[in-house]
C-alpha cells in the first residue's frame, strides 16, 4: 500500500486514499491514544468486518497488531454521491448525457437496499446521508462512513467532550437524548424520525 493522500482530522490519525487496482480509505487511530478509543475502534471494525453487502462499502483489511491501529476501507471510482451529482449536474449544463429518471431510481434503491440489510441485522447507520454513499462504476452505489473523516463535511458533525464526531444537525433529538443502552433504536424509528 503506497500512501497518497491524508486528511488530518481530531481524532483519526488521518484517511488516506491509495491507487493500486483499487481505490480504498485507511482510518486510523493516533499513536498513544486512549484505551477507551481502541477499544471503540476495535469494536466498531469488528462489526463492520463481519457486514457482507454489495451496497455497502466493505472492510478489506485490518491492522490491529501494532500501532497505529488502522482498516482499510473499499472507496469508489466516481466519488461521493453529491459529488457525483454535481459533475452530472455540469455535465447536464454542457448538453452532454444527463442521469435519466430510470438511473436516479436505480441510485435510491441501491441504497434501500443498504439499508434494508442492515435493519435484517438491528442496526442503524444514524448518518445515512448523499454524503456517506459513494459511487462506483455501473452506478454502484454502496454506504459508508467516510464523510465523518473527510475534511469537506467538517462543517456537518459536532466534535463532543469526549471526541466523538456527530451529525447533530441531521440527528433525531431523540436519539441524542436517549443515548443510554437501555434504549433501542429502530430503522423504522428513525426513518419516522427523519420525516420520511
Amino acid at each position: 500500500i503506497h500512501l497518497c493522500e491524508a486528511e488530518g482530522i481530531p481524532e483519526y490519525n488521518g484517511v488516506s486514499s491509495f491507487h493500486k487496482k483499487q481505490l480504498v480509505v485507511v482510518k486510523s487511530l493516533w499513536r498513544g491514544c486512549g484505551d477507551s478509543t481502541r477499544q471503540e475502534f476495535l469494536r466498531e471494525v469488528t462489526c463492520l468486518a463481519t457486514l457482507r453487502d454489495p451496497n455497502l462499502t466493505r472492510i478489506i483489511g485490518i491492522c490491529s497488531q501494532e500501532e497505529p491501529l488502522c482498516v482499510v476501507q473499499e472507496h469508489s471510482d466516481l466519488g461521493d454521491l453529491p459529488q457525483f451529482l454535481q459533475l452530472q449536474s455540469l455535465a447536464a449544463e454542457e448538453g452532454t448525457s444527463t442521469l435519466s429518471y430510470g438511473c436516479l431510481i436505480y441510485l435510491a434503491t441501491q441504497i434501500a437496499s443498504g439499508m434494508k440489510y442492515l435493519e435484517s441485522l438491528d442496526l442503524v447507520h444514524r448518518d445515512l446521508a448523499a454524503r456517506n454513499c459513494v459511487v462506483g462504476k455501473n452506478y454502484t452505489v454502496k454506504i459508508s462512513d467516510h464523510a465523518m473523516y473527510c475534511g469537506r463535511y467538517e462543517a456537518d458533525y459536532y466534535v463532543s467532550d469526549t471526541k466523538a464526531r456527530l451529525p447533530i444537525r441531521w440527528m433525531a433529538w431523540e436519539s441524542l437524548l436517549l443515548v443510554p443502552v437501555k434504549y433501542v433504536i429502530t430503522i423504522i424509528h428513525t426513518i419516522m424520525l427523519s420525516g420520511y
